[in-house]
């Protein structure tokens, strides 16, 4: 079991903390549980949390088999779930009631070669609870899932649709010239904004300011990742 501050959480325990929840939003609890057991079915999503700042994360690879248990409780404590996964004693708490927001994430990863991560974070105050990650959006012949890649976009565009301003698009650059310029870079980078496309393309949504600004800060990456000489690097 995970401790709260008082070493204890156990029902009884939360019951008697001080545990400071604002009023729920049932209709967001709803939909935001909704969302997660649509998306813990893909088995190349990977669970990720923890905070690489404060020392370390852990993964799980449930491969497709992560299940969000039901309500377990009501009133205050109605966005309590258990996320399991099958055939496994091993499993986390999570409190959709203190979720606040959804962000997905393309982030240069070092594991990628600076390649980008794919993560759909679940967000309270401003800080990850926890991440849902693709696994191996990269090939071994160095090009990018393509498939996976769209489909990631997709969930993005659903997410917005069922969560609206909640949900938000990151697209983040690497940390510094020597992570951001290569052709390998440049080509991927390319890549992931044809999945846009693709996705966006695919659609039957309005065009977005939000889908214009993925597309400029992708093409932005990708004409940075060629460096000043075309990618001759």
């Amino acid at each position: 079991m995970p401790y709260g501050n008082d070493g204890l959480f156990s029902t009884r325990g939360i019951m008697q903390a001080d545990y400071n929840v604002p009023d729920l939003d049932h209709s967001w609890i709803q939909a935001l549980d909704a969302l997660l057991r649509r998306d813990l079915s893909n088995p190349r999503i990977m669970l990720v949390t923890g905070d690489f700042e404060r020392g370390a994360v852990a993964e799980l690879l449930p491969a497709g088999r992560a299940r969000l248990g039901d309500a377990l409780y009501k009133g205050r404590f109605a966005g309590l779930r258990d996320l399991s996964i099958d055939g496994e004693a091993n499993h986390m708490h999570l409190d959709l009631g203190r979720i606040d927001r959804v962000v997905f994430k393309i982030v240069p990863s070092v594991c990628f070669g600076w390649k980008p991560s794919f993560d759909m974070v679940l967000e309270h105050s401003a800080t990850p609870a926890l991440s849902l990650t693709l696994t191996e959006p990269h090939l071994t012949g160095g090009g990018l899932d393509v498939p996976l890649v769209v489909d990631f976009f997709v969930r993005w565009r659903r997410a917005r649709a069922l969560l609206r301003e909640r949900v938000a698009m990151h697209v983040v650059a690497a940390p510094g010239p020597a992570a951001r310029v290569s052709p390998k870079l440049a080509s991927c980078w390319s890549q992931v904004l044809s999945c846009h496309a693709a996705a966006r393309a695919a659609s039957a949504d309005a065009p977005s300011t939000a889908d214009d600004t993925v597309a400029i800060e992708l093409m932005r990456l990708a004409e940075n990742a060629k460096g000043e000489h075309g990618g001759e690097h």
